[in-house]
């Protein structure tokens, strides 16, 4: 019984870590946007909130892809380091 709420428990605590990084990077991206609108005058709510959910969206149709490419760098480098252990 345990083992069963620890993995609830396990489960439970990576989802939350999912959201809080998740909320982070929409966070970031936001400030990071308003940031560069101010800089170049044209800070107005509707400005910055379309800004801003254009980018978020572009970050959408993109990460997989990015997930993908890390992906495949981490099989390359997994299978370059085994045959370089061989010599």
């Amino acid at each position: 019984m345990s083992g069963v709420l620890n993995l609830a428990y396990s489960l439970l605590k990576l989802r939350l870590t999912m959201l809080g990084t998740l909320a982070l990077v929409i966070g970031a991206s936001t400030l990071f946007i308003s940031l560069l609108l101010y800089l170049l005058g044209a800070l107005s709510i509707f400005t910055v909130l379309i800004f801003v959910v254009l980018f978020n969206f572009v970050q959408w149709l993109v990460s997989p892809y990015m997930q993908k490419l890390c992906r495949d760098a981490r099989k390359y480098l997994t299978i370059s380091l085994q045959s370089s252990m061989k010599w």
